[in-house]
């Protein structure tokens, strides 16, 4: 098979299967109906069908420039976490542009967060400078209110003074002409000190007066200085507020760029779209693909797996456990099977191990323990044992410290779990050497991403052998199958001939059976009657005529019983085998049928595996049964049994004669018992001959007839066997095609 570039691959493929079938169809098949050979070469071309459709789907997804990755697993094993780690150390272009936005936008975030301390302390210096003015005009302030407050009391003493002393002048003007007389004159002691009070009273309110003026303007200054700060309190608000919008908006940026956005949360199908990360070393271009879970929500992810694997040239199959993958139940798939249905295409699978790690403490020497290592073991048998020589073997690594040891993040999560685990060691590549994250790197570096185009055409080479090593499978097995049927049905066949055979040597058991039954029952029947008759002391002529009447009655009835125990035995016989005929079309025909279900061809309307429509098995043995009847029974009658019987008497009494006149009564009567002894004995010795003669006679007739029953049954299985030849011949030219496709595979870089 020649094949210009690799990716006509899958075209050249279709065309040789197209041909394969090309050529049966072309083919002239001798003593075998087309209508069977159609049916192998339908259901070579429904498999032909799918595979053109795999081989499409394949041609679709396959990349044959760049060496694609695909870490696939159980969900929530880490895959994420460790692209995400070595999308960091292997300076993965996307990532480091991310990063040092992050690093930008986390120096403008630290300049923003240095302004706003800044501007938070200019804040409280205005603050505690207008607060001490404010405070310091609210002191004196507050001195004036004292002071106006003790000279309101004064006035308020000299009012209540005054009304006393208004009241000592009038009672004491009405004491007496001379106090009248000096109240008129206004000289009286009491007049004097009221003018002084009310003088007090004039100048302490002129006093308040100053006071209160000189308050008020107190209060003015201070409501202004208050009017001042908090202008300039606002002003300086709307200053914070748009330096803390700018830090939240730095802060959201910083979110979008910290390392760890790919990482899940723990839920379930947190990663539902296949994502690809591009790297470049040593002039090798690749892929890492981060895959979904293999154990979400089947119908969100089934086709995003499908098509990554598809397109994959090397599987990590990501577990954080350290046991053999499972097997599923009945209703659904386990991991084991899912494993086997996706990565058994693959020419390079490897485990990875990434053990969950979320404390300190759990990071060991080593990394795992004894019981992990020996449950290790188990798993890597169970890989190499499903994926055979495929499997490439096991890594150990734990990727979370190892994100945690290099991230660069603003999420809180992951900033307290960098503190705890930093805590414990004296700096990052200490931590992240302990996770062997590093050594992966290295060896993904060193010993996968090398030889990349040979690789990539091996891998896609690999997964059209695996189409075709399906295709072959499906073809033998149903060959297989067929094979079986045909065993089966000759074990079945021979089953059946075996049980005819016994049916009919029971049929010839039961009928001399019978003949000696009757045989049996004819000669006590005669005897009593004979004897009765004897033992009247009868004499010869008389005994003569009674024996001659007694023997002709016995053999009509022994006629009559005969030919019924006969067809009682023929009529066990039919139904015997029409049993064993119906037992035998029902299992054939059940078989046919789960056998058609499974292989999808009709091998019911195959003729030579119908017997139903080979014969008609009633009427042919209903048509035996009268004739081997009818053979038997027409052999002989009573009148032949009766002369028989008769010229055996007449021989034996002209023998007999002068004995049977004997004077002596119980002599007489002996001798007539004798002769009658004698002459039961060899009637009935002739006559059960003589039927037996008849029923060896029918046996041949028997013979035949089974003969050809056994015939039709062991018919050759001409077409059945043309399409086991078919199918077989096409899975041979198959595996030719795969074994050819793999050698190429293999090979191409050495011949281009």
């Amino acid at each position: 098979m020649k094949i210009g570039t690799p990716s006509e691959i899958y075209k050249k493929v279709t065309h040789d299967i197209e041909s394969i079938i090309y050529v049966f169809k072309s083919k002239k098949y001798n003593d075998v109906k087309y209508e069977e050979i159609e049916q192998a070469i339908t259901r070579l071309e429904e498999m032909k069908s799918k595979l053109s459709l795999e081989l499409e789907m394949l041609n679709d997804n396959a990349e044959w420039d760049v060496f694609n990755i695909a870490f696939y697993g159980e969900t929530n094993a880490g895959k994420s976490t460790l692209i995400e780690t070595l999308r960091i150390i292997l300076n993965e272009p996307t990532k480091v542009c991310q990063r040092e936005a992050f690093d930008f936008k986390k120096n403008e975030a630290i300049d923003v967060e240095k302004k706003i301390t800044k501007h938070c302390k200019l804040v409280e210096e205005i603050n505690d400078r207008y607060s001490l003015e404010i405070k310091i005009l609210n002191e004196k302030s507050d001195l004036i209110k004292t002071d106006i407050c003790e000279i309101e009391k004064d006035i308020q003493c000299f009012e209540e003074e005054i009304i006393n002393l208004k009241k000592h002048i009038n009672e004491k003007k009405k004491s007496s002409v001379i106090n009248f007389f000096l109240y008129i004159v206004g000289i009286l002691k009491e007049q004097q000190i009221l003018s002084n009070l009310e003088n007090s009273i004039q100048n302490s309110s002129f006093t308040l007066n100053q006071l209160i003026l000189e308050c008020d303007k107190l209060e003015i200054q201070i409501n202004s200085k208050s009017e001042e700060m908090n202008l300039e309190l606002e002003k300086m608000e709307g200053m914070y507020l748009k330096l803390k919008e700018n830090q939240h908006r730095l802060n959201q940026e910083l979110m979008h760029l910290s390392d760890g956005l790919i990482i899940g949360d723990g839920q379930s199908d947190f990663t539902r779209d296949v994502k690809a990360y591009k790297f470049s070393r040593h002039n090798q271009d690749f892929v890492l693909l981060d895959l979904p879970g293999i154990e979400g929500k089947e119908e969100l992810v089934t086709k995003e797996i499908d098509s990554a694997v598809k397109k994959a040239h090397v599987v990590f199959y990501i577990t954080n456990k350290a046991a053999p993958p499972q097997n599923g139940g009945d209703a659904h798939d386990g991991t084991l099977q899912k494993i086997k249905k996706h990565l058994g295409q693959h020419t390079e699978v490897f485990s990875i191990y990434n053990k969950r790690v979320k404390n300190p403490k759990q990071l060991i020497p080593g990394l795992i323990n004894e019981d992990e290592r020996k449950s290790l073991a188990e798993l890597e048998t169970t890989m190499k044992e499903n994926l055979g020589d495929h499997y490439s073997g096991n890594k150990l690594l734990t990727a979370y410290p190892a994100f945690l040891s290099i991230g660069k993040t603003s999420y809180d999560t992951f900033l307290k779990a960098q503190e705890k685990f930093l805590k414990n060691y004296d700096d990052y590549e200490k931590l992240l050497s302990e996770t062997y994250v590093d050594r992966f790197s290295n060896w993904l570096i060193s010993d996968i991403v090398t030889d990349c185009k040979n690789k990539i055409i091996k891998s896609n080479y690999r997964k059209v052998s695996v189409r075709l090593n399906d295709t072959e499978m499906s073809i033998r097995k149903i060959c297989d199958e067929l094979i079986t049927v045909k065993k089966l049905l000759e074990k079945t066949r021979r089953g059946t001939v075996s049980q005819l055979d016994e049916s009919t040597n029971t049929l010839i058991t039961n009928l001399h059976n019978a003949v000696t039954q009757g045989i049996n029952c004819f000669k006590k029947s005669i005897r009593e009657k004979i004897y009765l008759e004897i033992e009247k002391d009868i004499n010869g002529r008389t005994f003569k005529e009674k024996y001659k009447e007694i023997l002709e009655k016995a053999l009509t009835e022994l006629e009559v019983n005969q030919t019924k125990s006969i067809e009682s035995a023929l009529d066990s016989y039919k139904k015997d085998i029409e049993r064993i005929i119906e037992k035998h079309n029902r299992y054939e025909s059940e078989l046919l049928d789960a056998f058609s279900k499974q292989m999808f061809l009709n091998l019911d309307n195959i003729e030579e595996l119908n017997l139903k429509r080979v014969l008609n098995w009633k009427k042919a043995v209903g048509e035996l049964v009268l004739v081997i009847g009818g053979l038997i029974v027409g052999l002989f009658t009573t009148i032949g049994w009766v002369a028989i019987a008769f010229s055996i008497l007449g021989a034996i009494v002209s023998v007999s004669k002068n004995l049977i006149n004997i004077f002596d009564k119980n002599k007489r009567m002996a001798y007539q018992k004798s002769i009658a002894n004698k002459s039961i004995d060899k009637t009935s010795t002739a006559i059960f001959d003589s039927i037996i003669e008849s029923i060896n006679e029918s046996n041949n007739q028997l013979i035949v007839y089974t003969e050809k029953f056994k015939q039709d049954i062991r018919k050759p299985t001409r077409n059945l066997d043309s399409m086991i030849c078919i199918l077989n011949e096409a899975s041979e030219k198959v595996g030719i095609l795969k074994s050819t496709i793999i050698r190429e595979g293999v090979n191409y870089n050495e011949n281009n």
